[in-house]
């Protein structure tokens, strides 16, 4: 690794494919960078210069795991045989699962950020990923279904979180 790396605050696509085929001593390509995002070894943050929409949301273990309850009027239109299943309000898990022991409480409502955030790739952030790893490849173009914003955690500073991808 060269001593200017070692100054450096942030890494892009680029450069931490270079730092990864130093580290591992193999060739490792910005696809493979993508990949392994997507795989979710590797954490992406994108520090957004320009204002852009977003779903803020923190990363909680099961015990924080947020509810909702289904409004009491809505049960009407449910049918089921055995009433007193009704007896207790309905719930439903508003986080979302992330994986067995991780789960993601977001708000409700699209926010204007910038910064930089991590990605929590689950909206068209993950999307986005896979047309940049396409277009590396010469491969197929990607619906991009859903632009109400990206689904991001955090707030990074670069002075306390040390080295981090950038796009």
């Amino acid at each position: 690794m060269s001593k200017l790396f070692n100054l450096r605050e942030w890494l892009t696509i680029d450069e931490t494919a270079q730092y990864l085929t130093d580290a591992l001593d193999e060739s490792v390509y910005p696809k493979d960078v993508y990949r392994l995002v997507q795989e979710g070894h590797l954490g992406l943050s994108v520090n957004f210069v320009n204002e852009t929409d977003a779903v803020r949301g923190e990363i909680v273990g099961v015990d924080e795991v947020e509810w909702g309850e289904v409004p009491s009027d809505f049960s009407h239109e449910i049918t089921i045989e055995d009433s007193d299943v009704l007896e207790k309000p309905l719930r439903w898990m508003r986080s979302v699962q992330l994986d067995e022991n991780r789960f993601f409480n977001k708000t409700d409502k699209v926010e204007p950020i910038n910064g930089i955030y991590d990605l929590m790739m689950l909206g068209p952030e993950k999307q986005i990923l896979e047309q940049l790893c396409q277009d590396l490849v010469n491969g197929a173009t990607v619906k991009i279904s859903n632009l109400n914003g990206s689904f991001v955690t955090g707030r990074r500073d670069f002075r306390t979180h040390g080295k981090f991808l950038s796009s």
